[in-house]
């Protein structure tokens, strides 16, 4: 019976340890509630140092890669020529030697990807009714992630890799536009190489979902009161089911004379008024001192209590504090 209450006693404890876990975290008591007009557009996520506050935010454009194309060969397996490919993407190039060895459309595709020094360049070969293509896609959204292909050397065989943004003797097309994302929030105009923004909003990141230009949507940012109430009392009922486990292994009826295993142990005393240390030295901020000061009070059967209206009251004006009283930073 002693051992199956040490047991008890020892579950109870590890489940209690188990549920403090969350509480060391600042980000457990400082979520954010968060309201977009519509997540088709655009979603949002927000850390715990953003601030409340409402925001009019305008998708104008998508971050969109580089993609170009060669004119159609009649397959991929033919020779093309030999020389040198130099592809440069945002100040980087690698130049890429295509020898008489290997040099049809397959090679070359091959020689871009295994290229150690590939500046973000992912080659396909792409297949249609008039033939195959050789396919580069920058492997990065934005302006300055532009595919840039220049040749030199060899038989002047791959002079049909040629292409410069804006190149007068380009002889591959452009099959999508490298692009910045674009959005317009409270009336400032913002941009990205990606279609996340993460310097607009203190504290916010947006996601751009779809370009919805000409159509102004609504942001809100605001505290997770509920969350943070929540966890408060996850942190009370915790607490208060060790001590029923405590109070049930050590009671004594003295009518009967029942006495339970663990009555006097000293180990389980010591941690018990251990535990009943922490939470008299429990220290906050100035604005939250104590549990005390958000309504969390121990009663006479030793069980913690939170009064709701304190309670709500402190995450109403205090939010943040929360958070400090519980994780000491």
């Amino acid at each position: 019976e002693l051992l199956s209450a040490l047991g008890k006693f020892r579950s109870a404890l590890a489940t209690f340890q188990d549920s403090l876990k969350g509480l060391k975290e600042l980000s457990t008591f400082q979520g954010r509630k968060i309201t977009v007009g519509d997540d088709k557009v655009f979603t949002a996520t927000a850390s715990g140092t953003s601030l409340p506050g409402d925001y009019s935010v305008e998708v104008t454009a998508l971050a969109a890669a580089h993609r170009l194309s060669s004119a159609a060969r009649p397959d991929a397996t033919s020779a093309v020529g030999t020389g040198i490919m130099s592809i440069t993407v945002n100040g980087t190039t690698a130049n890429i030697a295509i020898d008489g060895s290997a040099n049809s459309l397959n090679d070359i595709r091959n020689a871009i990807n295994a290229a150690p020094d590939n500046p973000g360049v992912r080659a396909t070969i792409g297949t249609g009714a008039d033939g195959a293509h050789l396919v580069l896609s920058a492997a990065k959204t934005g302006v300055a992630n532009a595919i840039s292909v220049a040749v030199s050397g060899g038989d002047g065989g791959l002079s049909p890799f040629v292409y410069a943004p804006g190149g007068p003797s380009n002889t591959m097309t452009e099959l999508n536009a490298a692009a910045d994302a674009g959005a317009i929030i409270d009336g400032v105009i913002v941009s990205s190489a990606t279609n996340t923004i993460t310097d607009a909003i203190q504290g916010v990141t947006l996601t751009l979902v779809s370009a919805n230009p000409g159509n102004e949507l609504a942001l809100g940012i605001a505290y997770d009161t509920d969350g943070a109430k929540r966890s408060v009392g996850n942190f009370v009922n915790g607490y208060n089911k060790l001590v029923d486990t405590i109070t049930e292994l050590t009671r004594y009826n003295a009518d009967t004379r029942d006495a339970a295993p663990l009555l006097g142990d000293s180990t389980v005393r010591s941690i018990r008024d251990q535990l009943r240390r922490a939470l008299s030295s429990v220290a906050g901020s100035a604005d939250l001192a104590s549990l005390a000061s958000i309504g969390v009070t121990t009663q006479t059967n030793g069980k913690l209590a939170a009064d709701a209206t304190r309670l709500d009251a402190a995450t109403a004006t205090h939010f943040d504090a929360i958070g400090v009283l519980f994780t000491g930073t």
